[in-house]
């Protein structure tokens, strides 16, 4: 008898995250002889995948192309996050018979009437989040995860951490990697082309991807990059971030370019294209973006910390690893990728 498994696909949109790539490498991987397939069949004590029906909850904005929409879809339109999908999401999984749910979110549902999994990607809003995030995560999160029937999370480290705050035994929760795809090569002539959109030019700038909250410490980069225009004895390069300049509190300016709303293609072309890709985050569940801009080529630089190195060494990438609050050795760092870049 074959069993339903729906799976919250609304956060796939026109531009990508880490929560949005994660459920599309997932759902992408479904059948594949991985540790997620194996979870699913296992979870649903089916034998093969053949014995599955997948739909996905899908968002308006789903690309076409996107791994979801090869599968049986439903769509709702409703946030993940929106009270009203406490509403919505009970009443279409009972319409679809759902054995089980799959929420790949934070998102907490006070009843659903199903069996379902939840992944935690990080504790991240309990260490720098606001009041109200905190207090989302004390009432609702940690409810949401002692009910379900399984909980899945990204790292050994986001592991361990949930082990100590929620009280759950080790086999109750599995850690499934962000699944990363080799990265799409692009041709120097296609990278220059995607370069000039933005006034950029091939291995004559700095890269961040990243976005604009405290932890990812985007100011102390900034800081650290003014430092390396001082110090160096050539022409500065530019540095490139991913997040708007008006919504982080940066005191000095002057070379930092903003780069917003990229297209996969975009970033692919930035990772491959840069001189050196600086990412300083103090807290993360994996880290993906040093090990898609690794993979690409890139010279990379990250923060040393437990996720980033554990992330590094699943993936076999090179990063080169820096205390996060160390200015010099970040400093140090930006003026060596300006010096190496044409090597």
């Amino acid at each position: 008898m074959k069993k339903s498994l729906v799976i919250d696909a609304r956060t796939i949109g026109k531009t990508g995250h880490g929560i949005s790539k994660y459920t599309e490498g997932l759902i992408h991987s479904l059948g594949e002889a991985n540790s997620f397939t194996q979870f699913i069949l296992k979870t649903l004590q089916i034998s093969s995948i053949q014995d599955l029906v997948l739909t996905c909850i899908i968002h308006r904005d789903c690309p076409l192309d996107s791994p979801a929409r090869r599968f049986q879809t439903i769509e709702e339109n409703t946030s993940c996050y929106h009270p009203l999908s406490w509403l919505r999401i009970p009443r279409l999984l009972r319409h679809l018979k759902a054995d089980l749910f799959f929420n790949p979110t934070f998102a907490s549902y006070p009843y659903l009437g199903v069996d379902y999994v939840q992944t935690v990607h990080d504790l991240n809003h309990l260490h720098y989040g606001n009041f109200f995030q905190k207090i989302y995560y004390k009432l609702l999160l940690k409810k949401s995860i002692k009910g379900a029937k399984k909980l899945l999370t990204v790292s050994n480290f986001v592991k361990s951490e949930l082990e100590n705050w929620v009280k759950l035994p080790p086999n109750q929760i599995q850690v499934i990697y962000n699944l990363i795809p080799p990265p799409i090569h692009l041709s120097t002539n296609d990278c220059k082309s995607e370069l000039e959109k933005f006034g950029l030019q091939f291995r004559q700038f700095f890269l961040c991807i990243s976005n604009s909250k405290p932890h990812k410490n985007i100011v102390f980069l900034a800081r650290c990059y003014q430092a390396y225009r001082k110090q160096t004895q050539s022409a500065p390069l530019p540095l490139a971030v991913s997040v708007r300049l008006e919504d982080i509190p940066l005191p000095y300016r002057e070379g930092i370019i903003s780069l917003t709303q990229l297209s996969d293609n975009a970033i692919t072309a930035l990772y491959q294209s840069t001189a050196g890709f600086f990412f300083p985050s103090l807290y993360e569940g994996f880290g993906r973006p040093p090990i898609e801009a690794a993979l690409a080529g890139a010279r990379v630089c990250a923060s040393d910390i437990p996720p980033h190195r554990e992330g590094g060494e699943h993936c076999g990438v090179n990063i080169e690893f820096l205390p996060p609050q160390d200015e010099p050795s970040w400093t140090t760092a930006f003026l060596s990728a300006s010096e190496l870049r044409t090597n």
